[in-house]
């Protein structure tokens, strides 16, 4: 799967990746291959909406994000990632997510947030019935 971004630094993603390679510490839930794109990905897009809207960026342009579906479902994609660890199929759904801030498609909002809705609750139904059988398991 490729997901294309444009919108980012490769200045602070060279600088990370040099800081990366520094330490070639594997961790299985803090540092393995899915957490550092994860984190690539982040340091790369750092200041997008900066670049995307040049001298507009204030109060409007930060509500404007805000209200953006994909902000909410990086948060929670995020936060199970980090109480459990960043997973591959994780990192794509982040991706994705992340894709639509920096480089926002002109699609029509309500069609955005049911699609985010529709995405949150699947995550969670998937999250509750792993939960359940963690526990379940001996």
């Amino acid at each position: 799967m490729r997901v294309r971004i444009r919108n980012y630094d490769p200045v602070s993603l060279e600088k990370f990746w040099r800081r990366c390679r520094a330490d070639a510490t594997y961790n299985l839930t803090h540092r393995n291959c899915s957490s550092t794109v994860s984190q690539a990905l982040e340091a790369a897009i750092d200041g997008a909406v900066g670049r995307l809207r040049g001298n507009d960026v204030g109060w409007s342009a930060f509500f404007r994000i805000l209200a953006t579906p994909e902000l909410w479902v990086a948060a929670q994609i995020r936060k199970r990632a980090l109480t459990m660890a960043w997973t591959p199929g994780l990192t794509l759904d982040y991706t994705r997510a992340i894709s639509m801030l920096a480089d926002p498609r002109p699609f029509a909002w309500w069609k955005v947030t049911r699609s985010a809705l529709a995405k949150i609750i699947q995550f969670r139904r998937e999250w509750r019935t792993q939960d359940r059988d963690a526990i379940d398991a001996p």
